[in-house]
């Protein structure tokens, strides 16, 4: 496994090189690559970018909130916050040849979706990794997100303590709703009894409402747990309870079971 700094101002950085993708595709410079057919560069894409596992990579993407380094003291009217960053862990630990998408804006727009169709983006605690992560991607990498892992965080939280964690939540679940390439979500419990305790209700409440907005394919998967194919039928049934919007009837009655 390796952890590594992740980069927030890529797309910036391509763009100064590169130019504006939408004002002047074309590189700086004549590209044998690009006088293949798209097909075949799809293909060599896909090549470069496969990987040996037979599951999708797992980026888990976390805010380092306290950096390394001394803290500024600039003076009133001066920010001197230290800067949050990014880092992501890679599992397997595998090296993937993402300087490519440097090379010039076509292959940038040409090779991302093909990177990203084998990533899944998750995070390892805090729901707020991945809205700073979205926050500056750009429109064309968010638009290239195909699968995601979330952490029911709160379903863990107790209702004593601040509601930040579920704000979190509720603000990701808005955001991911919104990503058009997106085609599952699957959702981490530490085991099969954190489904299994307490209401379809009460799960609903703590974090299956914003659930709910997603309109994919949705499951839940476990940590380090095997189990029978019923026994995953029987959680899979249990989950698409807890994720779906209460059925109303006319009279509304179903109001005051769900709240």
């Amino acid at each position: 496994m390796s952890v590594k700094q992740i980069r927030t101002d890529y797309s910036e950085s391509v763009s100064e090189t590169i130019g504006s993708c939408d004002e002047d595709p074309t590189p700086l410079r004549p590209s044998y690559f690009l006088a293949f057919p798209r097909e075949i560069r799809y293909i060599i894409y896909s090549y470069v970018f496969s990987v040996s596992s037979s599951q999708l990579e797992l980026i888990h993407v976390a805010i380092e909130k306290n950096p390394s380094g001394p803290r500024l003291h600039m003076g009133p009217g001066h920010d001197n916050k230290p800067p949050v960053k990014l880092q992501y862990t890679l599992t397997p630990g595998i090296q993937l040849p993402v300087a490519l998408l440097r090379a010039n804006s076509q292959i940038y727009r040409e090779a991302l979706p093909v990177l990203y169709s084998g990533i899944i983006f998750t995070f390892r605690s805090n729901p707020a990794s991945l809205t700073y992560l979205f926050d500056r991607l750009s429109d064309h990498a968010r638009h290239s997100v195909r699968y995601l892992q979330l952490r029911p965080v709160p379903l863990f939280v107790d209702r004593v303590k601040p509601l930040g964690e579920q704000l979190s939540w509720a603000v990701l679940c808005a955001q991911i709703a919104r990503l058009p390439a997106l085609r599952r979500v699957s959702v981490l419990y530490p085991s099969t009894k954190d489904l299994e305790s307490k209401t379809v209700e009460f799960h609903y409440q703590r974090y299956g409402k914003w659930l709910a907005l997603i309109k994919v394919e949705k499951e839940p998967v476990f940590e380090n747990e095997n189990c029978s194919q019923s026994e995953m039928e029987r959680f899979h049934r249990r989950f698409l309870d807890i994720v779906k919007p209460p059925a109303q009837d006319a009279a509304g009655s179903e109001d005051s079971k769900w709240t």
